[in-house]
């Protein structure tokens, strides 16, 4: 229920369909729509193999209890993305197969993001297909804006070995 006190996002709605923002929901409505936005991943050179696939995840950066994460959380390990604290704008990780070689990864087009004008975006690489096996790397971005009805063009996440 829109206001009413949480402690996770699930307790306000199903996954991006509600967060949990410093303890009280917000949910999300059909008139609020959805945002889109088109991710370049880039690799590191410095890598020694390009994943097999990965995952791109929408957080909001506010969290359920108080203040705000960033990448520097994410990145560090301090605070995992399946943490109950966070608040997805996806209702699952977009899942991506890296079926190529090279370091650039363009236009990978992410649909049915959760408009907020404080969200991340996380990828993820792994050295299987399906997303399983070793974490390889993970690189992210935040400051960005996702808004109802448009497409967010050119956003780079640059990912680095683990």
């Amino acid at each position: 229920m829109p206001g009413q006190p949480c402690a996770r996002a699930l307790d306000c709605a199903p996954v991006a369909d509600g967060e949990c923002i410093e303890g009280n929901c917000l949910v999300f409505s059909e008139a609020q729509g959805f945002g889109s936005a088109v991710v370049d991943l880039s690799f590191a050179r410095d890598i020694p193999q390009v994943p097999a696939s990965g995952q791109v995840w929408f957080i909001d950066s506010r969290r359920a209890t108080s203040g705000s994460i960033g990448c520097n959380d994410i990145l560090s390990g301090s605070i995992a993305l399946d943490d109950q604290d966070l608040n997805p704008l996806t209702s699952a990780p977009k899942y991506l197969v890296f079926n190529c070689c090279g370091t650039f990864f363009p236009n990978n087009l992410i649909q049915f993001i959760r408009p907020s004008e404080s969200v991340m975006a996380i990828a993820l690489g792994y050295e299987r297909l399906d997303a399983q096996g070793k974490l390889t790397t993970r690189g992210c971005t935040e400051g960005i804006v996702i808004s109802k009805d448009q497409t967010l063009q050119d956003l780079v996440i640059s990912l680095e070995a683990i």
